[in-house]
């Protein structure tokens, strides 16, 4: 359940996810734009880019905020 995860850049406001159930073996994709949220796909609702810059980097924390995962510079794209 990913109910208080967040995942933000280094720079901007975290995106929050809603309660959310990843299953085993699964995975779901997070736009940084709009659409339809369903079983794989999850939308930031922001309507610029986020990432991008040679320097930058995603970050995931759990609902504590420890972090998680960590991806930066030209993997993000």
């Amino acid at each position: 359940l990913l109910t208080g995860w967040t995942i933000s850049d280094r720079n901007s406001a975290a995106y929050r996810f809603p309660a959310f159930l990843i299953r085993p073996e699964s995975s779901v994709t997070v736009y940084t734009g709009s659409g339809e949220v369903n079983a794989t796909s999850l939308y930031m609702g922001r309507s610029g880019p986020l990432w991008g810059n040679s320097g930058d980097e995603a970050i995931l924390r759990d609902g504590s905020g420890t972090i998680i995962d960590r991806i930066s510079g030209e993997d993000l794209s």
